[in-house]
């Protein structure tokens, strides 16, 4: 036997010496690209007018809602980045309190033409502030299992605000509360953001 020592399958390593805190430069970087498929704060500021920016944040502080010019501003910038990473779908992504995890529904990037007067209108791809802000989708099922008549159930997500949109594969995911037509929270998200507003009042009047 040889007294050379023999290494098995792929001779190169990423192991390092101890105490060398030195990068390798053969190390790939895990976290390339962190960050990079999220509309955080520094996209919108990046992608919209001052104006637009510093009303969007007001507006988050008061829990106004945003003028429809300004919506359409924020949803035109944030449909743009989405296709730049390959979105096709939106989806309003949010936590149902019958549910062990997410829920989400999906919608494309494309609607009719109603500004055409033919019968049968043509596609257009158009993503604008109410397809950001709000979604209407079924409520008969939360949280009692449909004991509500289909009809008569009607539930809505709206995006919050508080957390950025993301690409993940080909949709833009939207997080979002899930509400009922009357006020009631139908989801785990809404009472922590009524919680937080609570303390934050009771944090300020001290």
């Amino acid at each position: 036997m040889s007294g050379k020592s023999k290494t098995k399958g792929n001779p190169k390593t990423y192991h390092q010496p101890m105490g060398d805190n030195k990068p390798s430069s053969s190390l790939p970087s895990a976290l390339d690209g962190l960050n990079s498929r999220r509309f955080d704060d520094n996209a919108l500021r990046a992608s919209v007018s001052s104006a637009v920016y510093a009303n969007f944040h007001s507006c988050l502080q008061s829990g106004s809602a945003l003028t429809k010019k300004d919506a359409d501003a924020v949803a035109g910038a944030i449909h743009k980045w989405a296709m730049g990473h390959g979105a096709v779908n939106s989806a309003h992504w949010f936590s149902p309190v019958r549910m062990h995890g997410m829920a989400y529904k999906t919608v494309g990037f494309v609607d009719l033409d109603w500004g055409d007067e033919k019968t049968l209108k043509d596609f257009q791809c158009s993503f604008d502030g109410t397809m950001l802000f709000y979604a209407e989708t079924d409520g008969s099922s939360f949280p009692n299992g449909g004991l509500r008549a289909t009809h008569t159930a009607a539930a809505f997500n709206s995006w919050d605000r508080t957390s950025p949109p993301f690409v993940r594969n080909n949709t833009l995911y939207i997080p979002s509360a899930f509400i009922s037509w009357r006020g009631h929270a139908l989801d785990e998200k809404i009472p922590l953001l009524r919680a937080q507003e609570a303390i934050t009042r009771r944090v300020s009047a001290c």
